[in-house]
């Protein structure tokens, strides 16, 4: 009997020795581009199998691959035969079954048709129709759910659900947007389209999924993710495979974008009534250098911003983002910079301030930034709300209007080109307006690919040629400061003005150079505070300014009220045996001796403690001077709690071994304890015979 218990123990340890080992198994479906895929040489690839495989190895882990159909793998990770899917949509009903971690990207569904297709646009268009789906996908557990089609064809793979829609024996074939299109590349098939807009209720967070209750496994794959979004490796590896597969989508439709009809020298209808003006020649420039067809439908404002939000136009081309508008659309990186101004005519009375706006009639553009301006800065106005800038100044040169509040320098080129008399500007930095292109909600690779396309555009000179052709209106005031003394011969007045220019080019362009730079750190902060479950922080070195995201401020247990802004208020939570290690981290991180990579307690204003695994990195100047510094916490309190567990069971094992030989059951069920846990941290479980109970110092800390 008692020689049955020791095999039976030693076949435990040796199981749970090998379940502790380094390799993490994995499985990827087969045909699931650019997420996952199978090289011809059959190895596997893929943006999720890049990401997977660089989160362990900032873990210390390695990782293996199998492919198979997602039916399989699935039944696979709940039979343990694999341990992470790197490949996971995150629904209600798969939560239920696996945990998942933090989301490294999100992806949209879309309806996949024929071309010759014109009875299908939208989920609604699907009942009575054969709809295919990939059999266990979260497309299937939608229609399932929502009961959308009572012809609902299942598939093994994404490849055979469209071959069957392309040969006729379907009608239609829901996936997600980005994996599809990029399969029919792959597979040649070119008469295959998407429709209708990104739909909210088949968004799908991506994230790696492990079988619920591996609460070790799970929090060693958020470390490291969070790891390579402080390191720029999740931007690499982002770049990798995404830069030119989102554009796909959008190769074969025409791209509508709408604008305002009359807002010279931007965008107008020219005596032809063709659009004209600065952004129709950028749209112009743009649908060269991407390869697209854009359409430029101009309209009245407020019929532009109406168009955008109920789905008639795909995008705007100069909007201003406000807090608003947010809600309902996403912006691109701002192309111009105007000013809100108001302007006065021949028979306005004295202007001071802003409020002098008051109880006067004011000529302002229908849902524009200038009238919610004047509606905040001057209540008591009387607004005139009219189609376009140039009707506000049309008014106001006539007499009709006190004042308007337009937008400058557009008002300018409007009142030379114009011919308007006795206008003059009263002030213009009333409000800075930076408008980009603006796309509906969620619309990723429509925003992305005008970022792309800017960014072409501008590096191939056509931007500047285009600022210069329709803009150079914005240096007219300067003239007219010079001219006066130009006829006087004050000749050192302008080389005095060109020596300046000069300075401010050189200016410009190391301004240009370090936005550039920081550019590439803030657009992996936003993907990793995407990512919901990491908490973020930011810190400007030089001003001392601190700043968290709404996770950090739940981490530490600290409202939005409370929060101070300074480096002080992380200190101040430290726990005071830890303080003094955690401030060390940091001076040596900004010495540059080391990372910025440790582990701490901190006390929240409720007094409860809390374990936090920090990263951070130091941005610094050309001279080494450090200016910022950004990093990630995640809370690794139930880790610690683990650990204490073990520490706990190993003393229990001791104080058994001192007290009685005889109770090596109870020993054996402890050592069982012990290796699990190990296997749960993901470290190498200890040698323990039946005898000696003694664990290494690094197992139990």
């Amino acid at each position: 009997m008692k020689k049955a218990i020791l095999i039976s123990a030693f076949l435990s340890f040796l199981s749970a020795t090998i379940a502790c080992g380094q390799i993490i198994r994995s499985a990827i479906a087969p045909d699931y581009p650019p997420f996952s895929m199978v090289r011809p040489d059959g190895t596997v690839d893929g943006f999720s199998v890049d990401l997977l495989e660089a989160a362990a190895k900032a873990m210390g882990r390695s990782v293996s691959f199998k492919a198979a159909p997602w039916e399989q793998i699935t039944t696979e990770l709940a039979n343990n035969e694999i341990d992470v899917l790197p490949v996971a949509g995150l629904t209600k009903e798969r939560q239920a079954v696996y945990d998942f971690t933090a989301p490294y990207i999100v992806q949209y569904g879309a309806i996949f048709v024929r071309a010759d297709c014109t009875d299908i646009q939208s989920l609604s268009d699907l009942p009575g129709k054969r709809v295919v789906v990939v059999k266990g996908g979260t497309a299937e557990e939608y229609m399932m759910r929502k009961k959308l089609s009572d012809n609902l064809i299942s598939t093994t793979t994404s490849r055979e659900a469209f071959q069957l829609l392309a040969t006729g024996q379907a009608d239609a074939v829901i996936a997600q947007k980005l994996a599809g299109v990029s399969l029919l590349n792959e597979m040649g098939i070119t008469n295959i389209w998407t429709v209708g807009p990104p739909n909210e209720e088949l968004r799908e967070p991506f994230c790696f999924a492990v079988i619920k209750g591996r609460k070790g496994l799970l929090d060693l794959l958020n470390d490291g993710l969070a790891q390579v979004y402080a390191d720029g490796t999740y931007q690499q590896i982002y770049r990798k495979w995404m830069t030119n597969i989102r554009y796909d989508a959008l190769m074969s439709k025409i791209i509508v974008v709408g604008g305002d009809r009359n807002y010279p020298p931007y965008e107008f209808l020219n005596e032809q009534g063709v659009p004209d003006g600065f952004t129709a020649d950028l749209i112009q420039a743009i649908e060269k250098a991407m390869g697209l067809s854009i359409q430029l439908r101009l309209d009245v404002w407020s019929n532009v911003v109406s168009g955008l939000r109920t789905g008639s136009l795909d995008a705007v081309v100069d909007m201003t983002r406000t807090s608003e508008r947010a809600e309902y659309f996403d912006f691109s990186t701002p192309h111009l910079t105007t000013y809100a101004a108001v302007y006065s005519g021949p028979n306005s009375p004295a202007y001071r301030s802003i409020s002098s706006l008051n109880n006067r009639r004011v000529a302002v553009r229908a849902a524009s930034i200038n009238e919610k301006i004047l509606q905040e800065s001057a209540p008591e106005a009387f607004p005139v709300c009219v189609e376009s800038e140039v009707a506000a100044l049309e008014l106001l040169a006539r007499g009709e209007v006190a004042f308007a509040l337009v937008h400058r320098p557009a008002s300018d080129w409007i009142i030379k080109n114009g011919k308007l008399k006795g206008l003059r500007v009263e002030q213009d930095d009333l409000y800075r307006l930076k408008p980009g292109f603006s796309v509906q909600k969620g619309n990723d690779e429509l925003i992305q690919m005008f970022e792309e396309g800017l960014r072409r555009v501008k590096e191939n000179g056509e931007y500047d040629r285009l600022r210069k052709k329709w803009l150079s209106i914005e240096q007219v005031h300067l003239w007219h400061i010079i001219k006066p003394y130009l006829y006087w011969g004050l000749v050192s007045l302008l080389l005095l003005t060109l020596l300046t220019a000069l300075w401010i080019h050189a200016l410009k362009k190391q301004v240009q150079k370090k936005t550039a730079s920081l550019r590439e750190s803030e657009e992996r902060f936003e993907i990793a505070a995407s990512a919901g479950k990491i908490g973020i922080w930011d810190w400007d070195i030089v001003n001392d300014r601190l700043m968290w995201d709404g996770r950090m401020r739940t981490l530490c247990g600290v409202a939005p009220e409370q929060f101070g802004g300074t480096v002080y208020d992380w200190k101040k939570s430290l726990h005071p045996e830890d303080k003094e290690k955690a401030e060390q981290a940091l001076k040596n991180a900004l010495s540059g001796k080391t990372e910025f990579n440790t582990n701490y307690r901190i006390i929240r204003p409720d007094g409860e403690t809390r374990h936090i695994r920090a990263f951070g990195k130091v941005i610094r100047d050309s001279a080494g001077k450090p200016l910022r510094m950004i990093g990630t916490n995640h809370d690794i309190t139930t880790r610690k709690q683990m650990e204490q567990e073990l520490l706990a069971r190993n003393n229990e094992l001791e104080r058994f071994n001192r007290a009685s030989v005889g109770r090596e059951l109870r020993m054996i069920e402890l050592k069982n304890e012990i290796n699990e846990l190990c296997h749960l941290l993901g470290r190498k479980a200890p040698y323990l015979s039946h005898r000696s109970v003694n664990m290494p110092e690094e197992t139990i800390q």
